[in-house]
């Protein structure tokens, strides 16, 4: 019936599309936070075995929804901020943990600068976490 899914369901349990892929969606979101994207994605690999690893090697990796997740599963408050910087005439993103400013970026337009600004942050805080720290 799901096959897919990595545990049996019993065939009484009539489950819409919406809550099983929702509630794969949450699986595969805490076995990434546990136990890091190279073991999802064989995983993945292992129930899709259509999808290449080539396909996953994309240079344009999606640091805000990377942090986003990072900073949600710590339980912090995060917020982006904007401005003009009228020397540079760029736009400048600005990252506040908790109330306080934490990254800083430039770029031609505000996605461009956001993007710089929670790349910067998460590979930070993603070396921080490999050395040991709380952070």
């Amino acid at each position: 019936m799901y096959s897919f899914f990595p545990i049996p369901f019993p065939e009484k349990l009539k489950l819409s599309d919406k809550v099983i892929s929702g509630a794969f969606e949450a699986f595969l979101g805490t076995a990434y936070l546990l136990f890091g994207l190279d073991k999802v994605q064989d995983y993945l690999f292992v129930l899709l075995p259509e999808w290449e690893k080539t396909s996953w090697a994309d240079p344009s990796v999606n640091y805000r929804s990377l942090l986003q997740t990072y900073l949600q599963a710590l339980k912090k408050d995060f917020d982006y901020f904007y401005d003009f910087d009228s020397r540079k005439k760029k736009f400048v993103a600005k990252i506040v943990i908790d109330g306080k400013e934490v990254s800083l970026a430039w770029g031609k337009n505000k996605k461009e600068a956001g993007r710089e600004a929670a790349k910067r942050l998460y590979t930070i805080l993603v070396g921080k976490r490999k050395k040991g720290s709380n952070v």
